[in-house]
């Protein structure tokens, strides 16, 4: 845990001049994990804890400009999730806009200019690589057999070293359809939308094709 993220603990205790030194502090950081809990702040039953939240926040948002110049073509790193936009009041006829990761709902690991998220199960990439306005997704982890969830606009499917046979493939396509479809924070048919690109022949079932036929926004081979 460091400096920023004690801070942000100490901001939701009880004692009332803690809450009004935090916020002081918070603000000369600047840091962006600071925001929603400073915005929570303004909530406080404490005028002055609301003043010294709204105060931090102030002096914390000019900096947040550059994501809010970027929205929507923004992605945070960490959750590999866009973001949502949200206003904040601050006095009585003043509110900023921001934007959080729909995730983690921090601005900590976002990463601008990103038009396109391509999610990969196979090939060769070993979590997340950007080329340009795209970012590249790995969402099966073979050894580890843990998913991922992601924002994804195209899914690919490739050969690997990591996937071997017809039951690895089912299994790391099944699991995720499975967490793409059941994030019920996503559009009804979110899934639907997604276009498939297979790259050579990795193997899997006609169970699994069927899969990615019907349920996702069209299947293309490479």
């Amino acid at each position: 845990m460091d400096k920023v993220e004690k801070l942000i603990r100490e901001l939701r205790d009880e004692k009332l001049y803690i809450h009004k030194a935090v916020a002081y502090v918070l603000s000369k950081i600047g840091d962006q994990r600071a925001v929603e809990p400073l915005i929570e702040a303004l909530r406080d039953e404490y005028s002055s804890v609301r003043k010294a939240a709204a105060e931090a926040l102030k002096k914390i948002f000019p900096s947040h400009k550059l994501f809010l110049d970027s929205y929507p073509y923004l992605l945070c790193t960490n959750c590999m999730l866009r973001v949502e936009k949200k206003k904040a009041k601050l006095g009585l006829f003043k509110r900023w806009s921001y934007v959080v990761c729909r995730g983690c709902g921090t601005a900590e690991a976002l990463i601008i200019g990103i038009k396109k998220v391509v999610g990969i199960i196979g090939g060769d990439i070993n979590n997340y690589s950007i080329d340009g306005d795209t970012a590249y997704v790995k969402l099966w982890f073979e050894k580890e057999k843990k998913v991922r969830n992601a924002d994804i606009d195209m899914l690919v499917i490739a050969e690997s070293e990591d996937l071997k046979n017809e039951n690895e493939y089912d299994k790391a396509i099944d699991a995720v359809y499975n967490v793409l479809v059941n994030d019920h924070t996503r559009p009804r048919d979110y899934v639907r939308r997604i276009p498939v690109v297979i790259e050579g022949i990795p193997p899997f079932s006609i169970r699994a094709k069927r899969v990615l036929e019907n349920e996702f926004g069209g299947v293309t081979h490479m």
